[in-house]
C-alpha cells in the first residue's frame, strides 16, 4: 500500500498543471501586442485593393479584346465585299476569254472552209470538158462497183463500166491508154463472174409459200410388194396350192393388202399439220434471207430441209404436192457464185485523174525552113576576101 501511494505521488509531481488547475490572475493578456493587428488588416486591404485592381484591368483587357474581334470581324466583312466585285470581274473576264478563244477557232475553221471553197472555185473554173468526161468515168466505175458488191448485178456493172470506158475513149487522149487498158481489166474480169437471178428466185420460194396451205397429209408409196407366181399348174396334185392361188385371187379384187418394211407414220392431226405448214414456210423464208447473203450452203440446208418435210408428213403423187417438191428439188441445185473481185483496178487511177486533173498534151511545134543569114564580123576580125572585093567594086 505505502508503495502505491509513493508511486502515485510521484505520478502527480511530473505531469504539468491542468489549465483548470491554473489561477485566474495569470491568464495572458491578449492586448499585450496591438502592432501585430493593425499590419495584418493594413495587409488584406491591399491584397482587396490588388485583387480589385487586378480584376478591372482584366474587365478592360476583355473589353478591348472584344472591340478587337468586332473590329477585325468588320475589316473581314468589308474586304469580303471589296474583294467580290474584283473576283466577279475576273471571272467574267475568263469566259470572255473562252468566248474569244471559242470566236477564234470557229473562225479558223470558217477561213479555213474559206480556203477550200475557193480552191474548189479555181478547180471548177479551171475545168476543161476533159475533167467533166472524167468525172463522169469516175461515177459509173463507182456505180458499177456498188451494182456490183452490194447488189450482186454483174450485168449491169458491166454496162456502166462499158459506158465509162466509151466517155474516156471520146477524149483522145494518148496519156490514158493505161486507163483504159485497166478499164479492159475490169469489165473482163466482172464478165467472167456467173450472174444468179436472186430476185427470180426469192419470187419463185415466194409462190411456193402461197401453195403451201393447198398440201393434203397423206403417206408415200413406198411399199415393198414381193413376187409372187399366180399361175395355176395342170396337175392334180397341186390342187392345194390351186385352191390357195384360187382364193388370194378372189380376195385381191376386193381387199388390198400392203406390206410396209419399216414404221409407219400416224396421220397428223389439225394442229400438228399447222405447226409444220408454219415451220416449212419458216425454213422457206430462211432460205430467201440466205440468197439476199448469197449464202449457198444455208440455202440448201433450208431447202432441203423443207422438201423432206414435204415427203415425209404430205401427199406428193400428184397436184400440189408434186409441183412444190419438184420446184424445191430445182431449187436445190441453184448455185451462187461470190464476186471474185475485191477493187476495181481503174479506181485510183480515176481518182488521181479527178483530182489533179487531165493535164493537155503540149502541142507539138512545126519545123519551118529558116532563110540563111550571114553572120556579121566581128569588129577586130578581117571581112573575107569576096565581101570586101564586093565592097571595093561598090566603091
Amino acid at each position: 500500500m505505502e508503495n502505491q501511494q509513493q508511486e502515485a505521488a510521484a505520478e502527480s509531481k511530473a505531469l504539468p498543471p491542468s489549465p483548470s488547475s491554473q489561477p485566474k490572475d495569470i491568464e495572458p493578456n491578449k492586448e499585450s501586442r496591438p502592432g501585430s493587428s493593425w499590419s495584418m488588416r493594413i495587409a488584406v486591404a491591399l491584397a482587396l485593393v490588388m485583387g480589385a485592381t487586378a480584376l478591372a484591368g482584366g474587365y478592360y483587357l476583355y473589353q478591348q479584346l472584344v472591340e478587337q474581334y468586332h473590329y477585325t470581324l468588320s475589316v473581314e466583312e468589308k474586304q469580303s465585299a471589296a474583294l467580290k466585285e474584283p473576283v466577279s470581274r475576273l471571272s467574267q473576264l475568263e469566259q470572255g476569254l473562252k468566248q474569244i478563244a471559242q470566236l477564234e477557232s470557229e473562225l479558223g475553221r470558217l477561213t479555213a472552209d474559206q480556203s477550200a471553197l475557193e480552191r474548189r472555185l479555181t478547180n471548177l473554173s479551171q475545168k476543161t470538158p476533159d475533167d467533166w468526161l472524167i468525172a463522169e468515168a469516175d461515177y459509173l466505175v463507182r456505180m458499177a462497183g456498188r451494182k456490183l458488191w452490194l447488189e450482186q448485178d454483174p450485168a449491169t456493172a458491166l454496162s456502166l463500166l462499158k459506158t465509162a470506158d466509151e466517155r474516156i475513149a471520146a477524149m483522145q487522149q494518148p496519156s490514158l491508154f493505161s486507163l483504159r487498158k485497166a478499164l479492159a481489166a475490169d469489165m473482163e474480169q466482172v464478165a467472167s463472174v456467173r450472174s444468179t437471178d436472186i430476185a427470180g428466185n426469192v419470187y419463185a420460194l415466194d409462190e411456193i409459200m402461197k401453195r403451201i396451205e393447198r398440201l393434203t397429209p397423206g403417206r408415200n408409196k413406198q411399199e415393198y410388194t414381193p413376187p409372187t407366181d399366180e399361175t395355176i399348174s395342170d396337175s392334180l396334185n397341186d390342187w392345194q396350192t390351186n385352191l390357195a392361188k384360187s382364193w388370194k385371187a378372189l380376195i385381191n379384187d376386193f381387199v388390198t393388202v400392203r406390206q410396209r418394211t419399216g414404221d409407219i407414220t400416224p396421220l397428223l392431226s389439225p394442229e400438228q399439220e399447222w405447226y409444220l405448214k408454219e415451220n416449212i414456210r419458216t425454213k422457206l423464208l430462211q432460205a430467201q434471207l440466205a440468197l439476199y447473203r448469197h449464202d449457198e450452203l444455208s440455202f440448201r440446208e433450208a431447202v432441203l430441209m423443207a422438201s423432206g418435210w414435204v415427203k415425209l408428213y404430205f401427199s406428193v403423187d400428184s397436184g400440189t404436192g408434186a409441183q412444190i417438191l419438184e420446184r424445191l428439188d430445182s431449187l436445190a441445185s441453184l448455185r451462187i457464185d461470190a464476186v471474185p473481185i475485191s477493187k476495181f483496178q481503174s479506181s485510183d487511177m480515176l481518182r488521181t485523174l479527178v483530182q489533179d486533173g487531165v493535164k493537155a498534151p503540149l502541142p507539138i511545134p512545126n519545123p519551118t525552113p529558116t532563110p540563111a543569114v550571114n553572120p556579121l564580123p566581128e569588129p577586130d576580125q578581117e571581112p573575107e576576101p569576096s565581101t570586101a572585093a564586093g565592097s571595093e567594086a561598090e566603091a
